[in-house]
């Protein structure tokens, strides 16, 4: 391995390292979040402790800037535009999902109002999180690649 590819290596390492920190100082936030949606808190057991969830979802974010070189390897992106375009569609399908989920324990909560109390880990709310953003990322590089292949033809038309 070169120079430059260990270079490399080093710095996507470390961004990925700095966007996991931040997930996991975001992921208080967002399971706080996530218990003041559902309706009826008391169903909700809290058995374990929050170490494998602030992980999961740490992950999640970290895995981000990775995501977008994907897609711009992929679908050939080039402008600040896109990049906030794949910003836009890869965090709003992780918020969709998410809600999605939360959506769906109050409803099982509502129908069912005499079940014993779930225990935090099994509401996986950082998994919906973590595939409504791989679900953005490969939209985001469908409607890139699709915008691409239309740019090309309409400049062979003229």
């Amino acid at each position: 391995m070169n120079l430059i590819a260990k270079r490399k290596l080093i710095q996507y390492l470390g961004i990925f390292l700095i966007f996991s920190l931040i997930g996991h100082f975001l992921s208080f936030y967002f399971y706080d979040q996530s218990l003041n949606r559902v309706e009826d808190q008391e169903m909700i057991g809290f058995y374990n402790d929050f170490g494998v969830l602030n992980l999961g979802f740490s992950l999640s974010i970290g895995i981000l800037p990775f995501l977008y070189l994907t897609v711009k390897k992929l679908s050939f992106l080039k402008s600040k535009i896109e990049l906030i375009a794949f910003v836009i569609l890869t965090i709003s399908s992780g918020v969709f999902l998410w809600q999605y989920r939360i959506l769906k324990i109050n409803e099982s909560l509502r129908l069912d109002p005499n079940q014993k109390p779930i225990d935090f880990d099994d509401l996986q709310l950082e998994s919906y999180w973590f595939i409504g953003l791989l679900l953005g990322s490969i939209l985001s590089l469908i409607i890139f690649k699709l915008i691409n292949k239309v740019s090309k033809q309409t400049k062979n038309i003229w």
